[in-house]
């Protein structure tokens, strides 16, 4: 299959490349989501470490979603780095790595929450 190619921040790219990154996007901003909902309760938690349950049961079940956007991430990323050249794979690998150490992060910092209760 032909794909359209395109040019942009000088790496070349395809159609369906530009597609996958744009989804690739849309993952990421869940994370980024997930981040700016815990960072408030992470700072109360620092301050006074109990929680409610309704609290503990929501943030179980935003941690489980959180699996999930981990595993779309990772499908996504698996096929831009399959359908990329390889002069342009050390960005999609950056992409990688910041999702990866975000995703670590606050993944951690959400289970000692939920660990402490």
């Amino acid at each position: 299959m032909i794909y359209e190619r395109a040019v942009i921040n000088n790496i070349p790219e395809t159609t369906e490349i530009r597609e996958l990154t744009r989804k690739r996007g849309g993952v990421n901003h869940k994370l980024t989501n997930f981040v700016k909902h815990v960072v408030p309760i992470y700072n109360t938690f620092k301050i006074n470490p109990s929680l409610d349950d309704d609290l503990i049961i929501e943030l179980q079940d935003r941690l489980d979603k959180l699996e999930i956007i981990y595993n779309e991430f990772e499908g996504i990323q698996l096929e831009i780095e399959s359908l990329s050249p390889d002069d342009v794979l050390e960005g999609h690998y950056k992409e990688r790595d910041e999702f990866t150490d975000k995703y670590n992060k606050y993944y951690a910092i959400t289970k000692k929450m939920l660990n402490a209760n």
